[in-house]
């Protein structure tokens, strides 16, 4: 199983790069103490492109949460575009 948000969870349901945030505390005796954690959508606040895409017309246009996201080598091959040039 997978631990994540306190909870375990299958790991078919999980992959490796589920988002979460936490900060920490470390006091003059060398303890450290878990101050905070976010997980899911919680931390999308910091990421200023996520806050610009919910004030647009379509928001993120999203089927699922974090569909929209892709790696560089993840999209279609984009059609060429007409150039009065070629």
């Amino acid at each position: 199983k997978v631990f994540y948000n306190f909870t375990p969870m299958p790991p078919d349901d999980a992959n490796d790069e589920l988002p979460g945030l936490s900060a920490f505390y470390r006091n003059d005796k060398g303890e450290v103490f878990h101050t905070y954690s976010s997980y899911a959508r919680g931390p999308e606040e910091l990421i200023g492109t996520l806050m610009i895409l919910d004030r647009a017309p379509k928001g993120r246009n999203e089927d699922s949460t974090m569909n929209f996201v892709r790696r560089h080598d993840e999209y279609e091959e984009a059609q060429k575009a007409p150039s009065c040039c070629h």
